[in-house]
């Protein structure tokens, strides 16, 4: 893409310039801890000219920015917005790598912005110098390094474009600090719009064959660019064949969990009859993102052997390298794409008559699921937290609510007993509600944040960023007393932007999860 205006642009600072690139994006959040490196861009946030549209949520401190940052880009992927972080060079950017790792694991776009040291000074060691590459290359898709404020806008684009290419990841853009106060003339960029989701041609070939011939289709979802109407096109097939849908660790929101056709979230510790269902599907359609390491309980379900005989991988990359299993069939697309192709598929055929068994798999609902069979190690008197998860689930069933969680055995309760509903969408504050594209603007569908990766921590700062772009909805934070203190500070970020949060912590006073592999592995310890 290049600018369509080539007319002559009035001078601005690259601090004007790259605010005006994120407002454009349709950026409205950006989520950092101030740093004199990036004042020129602070400076233009705060400008007359903004208007209020982009706001700067300070945090604590930028690990709490960073997973924010990265919970604004679960919320808002499906409309071609990363999540913004803004931090200064050295010990700013350091303290923010568990947000960026969170990012990359999880498959989110995130966009990190980085206020640098002057380029006359690099390789001197000055002041809070660091390597980019060197530090960020194994956890990011790309660090772009600004040379010249004409090149904002271009080098903005790139950013972008690499952080939805394939699987969604976290792009950094160094911007040293002359660059940010050069002027300049530089004309904006169109933003970065999501390709368009047309069908992929399933009719033909042997993709689409293996599916109407399927007995037994099962499908798994997660990743980060699902929409609405994807997730509709994928009930609407999954009922005309009666096909149970699976979601996948912490993806519990990808589909409705009172749909007849949910079978239940591939967890820690999930139902035998899930298990049952990657195994003995003849048509496992795998649609977002591979399969994770805990949701097939280390790769064993499926094994990979049947993987290769009953597989269908649909990744937005070619050859997404945490692909574990050689499935029997990869596509390369869009979900939604693939979501709407699978609907059209079976539009004019009647509905499938299911083998007993496989109608019996439809019917499992995690509500009828067992007891956690790794009870965490809580111990409260009088409370369960079962029915304290319940509770809540029950009482949110029919208001927008986005619960976010960290990492620990607390949140297998969360987990086993709370239903999401992505069709309640609360709206992005500042925004109109319509059809996701960068200037048009959307409502965020999430109703779950929480980090596939584990990182602990994440659920505080994740309500906070959840709050402050969906003012109307309830939003939950639960999490164990060992995740909470972890972020616990930026409970004061939630009361600086007026965004009050229902905290449930669950305090045994010890790490629950560390406890119980301590007492598998040593059980005559202390």
């Amino acid at each position: 893409m290049k600018p369509s205006d080539h007319s002559v642009t009035p001078r601005r600072t690259g601090g004007r310039i790259l605010a005006a690139a994120l407002r454009e994006q349709g950026v409205r959040h950006v989520f950092g801890v101030p740093g004199e490196s990036y004042l020129p861009l602070l400076i233009a946030l705060n400008e007359p000219r903004n208007d209020g549209t982009i706001r700067y949520i300070m945090a604590r401190n930028e690990g709490g920015a960073a997973y924010m940052a990265e919970a604004a880009g679960k919320m808002t992927a499906h409309q071609g917005i990363p999540g913004v972080l803004a931090v200064s060079r050295g010990p700013g950017l350091t303290n923010a790598i568990n947000g960026i790792y969170t990012a990359h694991y999880d498959g989110t776009p995130m966009l990190i912005l980085v206020g640098s040291i002057p380029t006359d000074s690099q390789h001197r060691k000055p002041f809070q110098e660091i390597n980019y590459e060197r530090l960020l290359g194994g956890i990011t898709k790309h660090v772009i390094v600004a040379d010249h404020a004409d090149r904002i806008p271009e080098l903005f684009s790139s950013a972008v474009r690499a952080a939805f290419g394939g699987i969604p990841g976290p792009v950094v853009f160094v911007l040293p600090e002359e660059i940010l106060d050069q002027e300049s003339e530089a004309a904006d960029w169109p933003p970065y719009r999501s390709p368009e989701t047309d069908r992929t041609p399933l009719a033909l070939g042997a993709v689409g064959d293996m599916i109407r011939a399927a007995k037994r289709p099962a499908i798994t979802l997660q990743g980060a660019l699902w929409t609405p109407e994807g997730i509709g096109a994928v009930a609407a097939y999954a009922a005309h064949v009666n096909a149970p849908v699976l979601t996948g660790f912490r993806s519990q929101d990808c589909f409705d969990n009172d749909h007849p056709n949910y079978a239940g979230h591939l967890g820690i510790v999930p139902d035998p009859h899930q298990l049952a269902i990657l195994d003995n599907s003849d048509c496992l359609m795998v649609v977002g993102a591979p399969l994770e390491c805990l949701g097939s309980q280390h790769y064993t379900h499926p094994t990979a052997e049947g993987a290769a005989e009953s597989m269908i991988l649909v990744s937005p990359a070619l050859f997404p390298t945490q692909a574990y299993y050689p499935a029997k069939h990869s596509v390369c697309a869009n979900p939604n794409a693939f979501a709407f192709a699978l609907r059209d598929l079976v539009a004019e055929t009647a509905p499938a008559k299911p083998a007993p068994m496989w109608q019996a798999a439809t019917a499992i609902k995690s509500e009828s699921s067992p007891e956690p069979t790794v009870r965490p190690s809580l111990d409260f008197t009088g409370v369960d937290p079962k029915c304290v998860i319940d509770a809540l689930s029950t009482q949110t069933a029919h208001r927008p609510t986005i619960v976010t969680s960290g990492a620990g055995n607390s949140t297998v309760w969360l987990h086993q007993y709370f239903h999401y509903h992505p069709h309640l969408e609360p709206s992005t504050s500042d925004r109109p509600r319509g059809e996701g594209s960068a200037s048009g603007g959307a409502s965020s569908w999430r109703a779950q944040l929480a980090p596939i990766v584990g990182t602990m921590g994440y659920g505080i700062p994740a309500g906070v960023a959840a709050k402050v772009m969906n003012p109307e909805a309830c939003v939950i934070v639960s999490g164990g007393d060992g995740c909470m203190q972890m972020t616990a500070m930026d409970m004061m970020t939630a009361k600086q932007y007026d965004a009050p949060l229902l905290v449930v912590v669950f305090d045994n006073g010890i790490h629950g999860s560390i406890r119980m592999h301590q007492a598998r592995r040593f059980p005559d310890g202390d």
